[in-house]
């Protein structure tokens, strides 16, 4: 549904909202309401009501009679999927870093993110551990020097 296959054989992402390749949407939209709520629901330990958050938008993704309804009433398992159904239909909205940082703070949740980049012939290898103070976006100076913050830990 989000993404096509190029003429040289490239997956390319298609979920954009303007029809054109660089014209992401960066605000709320309904799909993200609905994982909120499916999120919030399973959290709190009503199946049902995440349930049918998750189904009302997933029956939306799918052609008409095709849809399975995920049927799930382990809390836990049903987190896990609606986790992941956000990854997937909120990609390109500029959400992941900052669920990342929120998820990190759930063990079952936590991830490393690791990069390997390429300076001057060597390969460098950088690690972004969970609850990592680079997580956490320095205060602009301005801000600082107005009102007297302390800088956030760089």
């Amino acid at each position: 549904m989000f993404f096509n296959k190029s003429a040289n054989g490239d997956v390319v992402f298609k979920g954009n909202y303007g029809g054109r390749v660089a014209s992401y949407f960066s605000g709320i939209c309904t799909d993200e309401l609905y994982l909120i709520s499916a999120e919030c629901e399973a959290r709190v330990g009503d199946v049902d009501k995440a349930s049918l958050a998750l189904n009302t938008l997933l029956e939306k993704r799918w052609q008409r009679n095709e849809y399975v309804p995920i049927l799930q009433n382990d809390r836990n398992t049903l987190l896990e999927i609606v986790l992941l159904e956000r990854r997937k239909q909120l990609l390109k909205r500029g959400l992941r870093w900052s669920d990342l940082r929120r998820l990190n703070k759930d063990s079952r949740f936590a991830k490393v993110l690791t990069r390997e980049i390429e300076f001057d012939g060597n390969i460098e290898t950088y690690e972004l551990r969970p609850n990592d103070v680079q997580y956490t976006y320095p205060i602009p100076l301005a801000v600082i020097e107005q009102q007297a913050y302390e800088q956030n830990p760089i």
